[in-house]
């Protein structure tokens, strides 16, 4: 499929039967494209993304989404407490 019909993502890419199956390696081929992705919530249509072999994370693959995950809760944390206070970022 192409972006434009689909709005795909990494999660999206990674659940499909043919690709692992599994929306949680997601970070197998954000790793294996960061020459690409600086940000993993933004792919852009065109790409040709290079898909590693399926199997387990690898040790790297496993502390890039736990960094991601921790500056997502920051992200949130920071706009919960704009919004709590009526300022903005």
């Amino acid at each position: 499929g192409t972006w434009a019909e689909n709005r795909d993502c990494l999660w999206n890419i990674a659940g499909r039967t043919e690709i692992y199956a599994d929306p949680f390696q997601w970070p197998k081929i954000w790793q294996a494209n960061t020459n690409m992705i600086k940000n993993p919530d933004v792919i852009q249509p065109g790409w040709m993304l290079s898909v590693p072999p399926a199997g387990p994370k690898t040790s790297d693959e496993m502390k890039a989404e736990r960094k991601y995950y921790r500056m997502k809760r920051a992200s949130e944390s920071t706009e919960s407490g704009a919004a709590a206070t009526g300022t903005s970022k």
